[in-house]
C-alpha cells in the first residue's frame, strides 16, 4: 500500500471525523502508514484552519460537545444503574 499524501489524508482525516467525531493519533497512523508525528503534524495543520480541534491523543470535531439529547440516550442503561444506586443514600 503506498502512503497517501499529506493533502489525501487531510481529507481522509476529516471523513473519519464527519462520521465519529473524533480521530486518535495512533489509529491514523496505522490507517496510513505513517508516524504519529506525521498525524501530530496533520492534525495541528488542520486545527490551525479551524477544520478540527486537537485534544490529547487525536482530535475531535470543533463541535467537540455532543447534543443533550445524544447524551441522554448514550449509556442509558448506565446512568440509570448510577441514579438507582444514589436513590439509596437518599431518605
Amino acid at each position: 500500500m503506498s502512503r497517501p499524501l499529506a493533502a489525501d489524508r487531510h481529507g481522509q482525516i476529516l471523513q473519519a471525523l464527519d462520521a465519529t467525531g473524533t480521530v486518535s493519533v495512533s489509529d491514523l497512523a496505522q490507517r496510513f502508514g505513517v508516524s504519529m508525528e506525521t498525524i501530530r503534524r496533520d492534525l495541528k495543520w488542520l486545527a490551525d484552519q479551524n477544520r478540527l480541534v486537537m485534544v490529547h491523543g487525536g482530535a475531535t470535531n470543533l463541535t467537540a460537545e455532543p447534543s443533550l439529547s445524544r447524551r441522554a440516550v448514550e449509556n442509558a442503561e448506565g446512568k440509570a444503574a448510577i441514579g438507582r444506586k444514589a436513590a439509596e443514600f437518599v431518605e
